[in-house]
């Protein structure tokens, strides 16, 4: 309920973005601590990546700090005991106005049914209105959506899923 509430006000267009000068790896790294109980629990190995060290980026630290725990929380879920969830933060050269966190885990992957059902919603022109929708996935892309960014997802049985964010870089936080 809660998150279909958030992503009304998203879409509806009173939600106001809240532009905030951030280090990657200080705010991925406090992400990460607040899921070491549960991946503790299921004996989860919590693994981050940095390509740029001490990049500092603009964006709402609320909303993205709620986008990727919904992702991370999904990936954690996904995972068998003994397993692995990966945060990785990238700038890619293909892209020099975009940075990139990815989400992987190492489960089960998902079937054919389900990811299509997911790249259905964080596809551009996603139907959000299918009361089918996993609605936690409709909020983060509402949430990537609103820092004009993109999100995308790849699966493969047996081997995991990776859920990317590509988000643009802000050099002013307005």
């Amino acid at each position: 309920v809660d998150a279909i509430i958030n992503n009304a006000a998203i879409e509806s267009g009173h939600v106001k973005v809240r532009y905030v000068e951030v280090n990657l790896r200080d705010f991925i790294n406090g992400l990460i601590r607040q899921f070491e109980s549960k991946s503790n629990i299921k004996k989860i190995s919590l693994k981050t990546s940095f390509k740029n060290s001490s990049a500092k980026v603009c964006f709402d630290e609320f909303m993205i700090t709620r986008a990727l725990s919904q992702l991370i929380s999904r990936a954690m879920q996904a995972t068998e005991y003994n397993g692995e969830v990966k945060i990785s933060v990238d700038f890619p050269k293909s892209e020099k106005e975009f940075f990139c966190i990815t989400i992987r885990n190492s489960g089960a992957g998902l079937l054919n049914e389900e990811l299509s059902k997911i790249e259905k919603i964080f596809s551009e022109n996603g139907d959000t209105a299918d009361s089918t929708v996993d609605f936690p996935f409709v909020l983060v892309k509402s949430i990537i959506g609103l820092h004009h960014g993109k999100i995308s997802i790849n699966s493969r049985l047996e081997k995991g899923t990776d859920i990317k964010c590509t988000l643009p870089i802000r050099q002013i936080c307005q």
